[in-house]
């Protein structure tokens, strides 16, 4: 999945979500890859972007939420160190 967010407010949000029939309790572990890449002129530093992951049946009380904050990509970054900072990535 990949989503571009611009002009987003401060104390602003923005989501998405998908259904799917997979029961991912059966998995001992999964990986996922974020990355928060800006443009040049961007004034974004590290941890003002965060990332949350939820995965469950609902919004009430029935998920699991994992919430991380994000280290910008610096622009022109060429190692895969770079692009996909580790701190990135939810364990």
């Amino acid at each position: 999945m990949s989503l571009q967010i611009c002009n987003l407010a401060q104390n602003d949000a923005r989501g998405v979500f998908k259904t799917t029939n997979l029961d991912l309790r059966r998995y001992g572990k999964m990986d996922m890859f974020i990355m928060q890449n800006c443009g040049a002129g961007d004034v974004l530093n590290d941890n003002d972007l965060y990332a949350v992951i939820r995965m469950g049946s609902d919004f009430i009380n029935n998920f699991y939420e994992i919430k991380i904050p994000l280290r910008k990509t610096k622009w022109f970054a060429s190692l895969d160190t770079e692009i996909w900072p580790d701190s990135n990535n939810p364990t």
